[in-house]
């Protein structure tokens, strides 16, 4: 008998109005448990356990019952999101959804920004380069403490990130593209797109990102002004020390 088959079975005896409040709730756990495994048979047969494995992981440490499941958007795609990362796909996969009395978080807001901004693409690491950096540098820590999270440097210019969540990533997207903002793209949302759908990935913001994103920034206020100022003059702008320094510091930054 299939797990399918059974789990029909469990549920007609849950149809069973006569049975006591110890037999309802043990037939409660054995159907939940059964789900699970449902919902396992059928990743293995569309090919795409892994993915559904870690988007399961992803419900189960979300902090919100409206996102320990997936759900349909506007546009028929399925969704799903824990705060720090968020998944749509074109073509469903065998996921928990949401209880039907929570309202979904209407992603299409958080998306249309990264879709519409100039994006920059970013040189994507392999599975097992993102695997053997975090088995490198993972930090240990005392015993009760909270687990350290390993960063993951995207490159020059681009975002710091979780390296289990951008490994995650790859893993239910393995052909993904992954975008960056291409300006003050240190500090940006990675937009990732993907045969089967699209992702948001949200950047750390380390001191030394910063630093660089707002020297950048300085560098961009100062330029333009003294290009205006040429225009309005029509003669050659002068920048002050202080000008030249910012702007060399802005191009030789390495992070």
């Amino acid at each position: 008998m299939t797990n399918a088959e059974m789990l029909y079975h469990v549920k007609t005896m849950q149809e069973n109005q006569d049975a006591d409040a110890a037999t309802k709730f043990n037939l409660a756990v054995l159907a939940d448990a059964l789900t699970e495994k449902v919902r396992a048979d059928a990743a293995k047969i569309c090919g795409c356990g892994n993915a559904v494995a870690v988007l399961e992981r992803m419900f189960k440490g979300a902090d919100r019952a409206s996102l320990k499941g997936a759900w349909t958007d506007e546009s028929g795609r399925q969704c799903a999101c824990d705060g720090f990362r968020a998944f749509r796909f074109k073509q469903p996969l065998p996921l928990a959804s949401i209880p039907a009395d929570e309202r979904p978080i209407e992603l299409h807001k958080i998306f249309e920004p990264a879709e519409r901004r100039e994006n920059v693409l970013i040189d994507a690491p392999t599975i097992q380069k993102v695997k053997e950096f975090i088995a490198l540098n993972r930090p240990t820590t005392g015993k009760g403490k909270r687990k350290a999270v390993v960063l993951y440097d995207l490159g020059r210019g681009f975002p710091l990130v979780n390296a289990q969540y951008l490994l995650e990533l790859l893993t239910v997207f393995p052909d993904a593209k992954l975008y960056a903002a291409k300006e003050r793209g240190r500090l940006s949302v990675v937009y990732v797109v993907s045969e089967n759908g699209d992702a948001l990935l949200l950047p750390v913001r380390g001191a030394e990102k910063q630093h660089a994103d707002e020297l950048e920034a300085r560098a961009r206020e100062m330029f333009a002004l003294a290009c205006e100022d040429k225009s309005e003059s029509r003669e050659k702008s002068t920048c002050s020390l202080d000008c030249i320094a910012t702007y060399a510091d802005a191009l030789n930054v390495a992070v």
